[in-house]
């Protein structure tokens, strides 16, 4: 597993460090279930995975 940043301004989606832009969350996603994140890794969206309710935790994203 891996996680990977979303830019989320400017009426758009995008991955930190790409440049397309998707005008919905959902467009990204289905974008990359087909196409691969990075040309150097080959990651693609395989599954959703989603968080248990409770408190949310995002500073394991940084280290």
């Amino acid at each position: 597993m891996k996680h990977f940043l979303i830019d989320a301004t400017e009426n758009c989606y995008m991955l930190l460090g790409d440049q397309i832009k998707f005008p919905t969350l959902l467009d990204l996603v289905e974008y990359h279930e087909g196409e691969p994140i990075t040309m150097s890794g080959g990651e693609q969206l395989l599954k959703p995975c989603g968080q248990k309710q409770g408190h949310v935790d995002y500073s394991a994203l940084f280290t």
